[in-house]
């Protein structure tokens, strides 16, 4: 091993050296000849110390490991997967007047909000075709991400205002309300619990629906319009109005059947 031959030639050195300081006579130019020798021993063995030692072309982060210790590899295989991270790069949807060269645009790289310049503007991706609803003409765009600080990392999810983190849904206008503070509201029930969502707004369909995003579930409903104001939290339960529940008599023959109660539910 490598490691283990340059401390050997290290030692041996070392040995030559003290051998040479108590020789005399001939047995100095002897000592001499096996300190020179000693010296192109370890020469040799930092020169194949040196061979098992890979430096990449630039400062980086190493992203995957190809290899393993002790394995043998072949001229030209890949080794390692190498990244500069100084600046990151990522394909986002924007409408067309935002998406102009040099351009600073606003996004989130997961809960952080920091901005980005546009590098190209190309056709929209064919992944982004179900968001041309959300604006009049979108098209997509490479930007370049500042990281000289590291504070992101390749691989993290990047959302822009067309590309919001949350579920999508249309809802009526009216669904949408402000809270005393100024914040845009919206309300549904969750597992018969009253819940206050903030709402992204995407977009106007006409003057009664309007395009979300808010961190909906499944089952959720949205509430419309309320009787009174309903407080995040207010536990709210299904409320059954039935028919008569008294036994119906039998139908007589060749008529036809009574229909169960009818059933509604409201909250």
């Amino acid at each position: 091993f490598p490691q283990a031959e340059l401390d050997r030639a290290e030692a041996a050195l070392e040995v030559a050296r003290e051998e040479q300081k108590n020789a005399t006579g001939k047995a100095a130019a002897v000592a001499k000849a096996s300190v020179a020798l000693a010296e192109a021993d370890l020469k040799l063995a930092n020169i194949r110390m040196e061979q098992t030692i890979i430096r990449a072309p630039f400062e980086g982060q190493i992203f995957r490991i190809l290899t393993a210790p002790g394995e043998f590899v072949r001229a030209g295989e890949p080794l390692v997967e190498l990244g500069d991270t100084t600046s990151l790069q990522v394909e986002v949807p924007l409408p067309r007047e935002q998406a102009q060269k040099g351009a600073r645009i606003n996004l989130n790289v997961e809960e952080q909000a920091t901005q980005a310049t546009v590098d190209q503007v190309l056709p929209l991706d064919p992944r982004f075709e179900k968001l041309r609803d959300l604006a009049k003409s979108i098209t997509s765009a490479v930007v370049i991400l500042e990281n000289k600080n590291a504070q992101f990392k390749p691989g993290q999810s990047v959302s822009v205002e067309l590309i919001p983190r949350y579920p999508i849904a249309e809802v009526p206008t009216v669904s949408v309300t402000n809270t005393p503070e100024g914040i845009r509201k919206i309300q549904i029930v969750r597992e018969n619990v009253i819940r206050d969502l903030t709402p992204q707004i995407l977009g106007q369909i006409g003057p009664e629906r309007l395009f979300v995003s808010a961190p909906f579930n499944k089952d959720d409903e949205i509430i419309v319009s309320t009787s009174q104001p309903l407080t995040d939290g207010t536990q709210v339960q299904p409320r059954l109005t039935a028919g008569k529940t008294q036994d119906t008599p039998a139908a007589a023959p060749g008529s036809q059947p009574s229909k169960p109660p009818e059933k509604k539910v409201s909250f």
